[in-house]
């Protein structure tokens, strides 16, 4: 957890102490290759980027719709 803040001592977050509660479970790079868990979230993530990229570049579009297809768009 982060640090205390004001009379009600409230959390807050800082630089140094808001990843310590999210640790990588290994340092990019040197994940276990024949972990099903990691070749999981590897299909998930390459599925998530295949279908964002079909959503911003569509076969078919007018420079006009793909003005529209932002990641801004897309994700609100």
């Amino acid at each position: 957890m982060g640090t205390w803040l004001g009379k009600g001592n409230d959390p807050r977050y800082t630089p140094t102490t808001t990843f310590e509660t999210f640790p990588f479970p290994y340092p990019p790079g040197k994940e276990q290759q024949d972990s099903p868990i990691v070749q999981a979230i590897a299909d998930a993530a390459k599925e998530l980027v295949e279908k964002r990229d079909r959503w911003l570049n569509p076969e078919g579009a007018t420079e006009a719709d793909l003005k529209k297809r932002t990641l801004t768009n897309l994700y609100n």
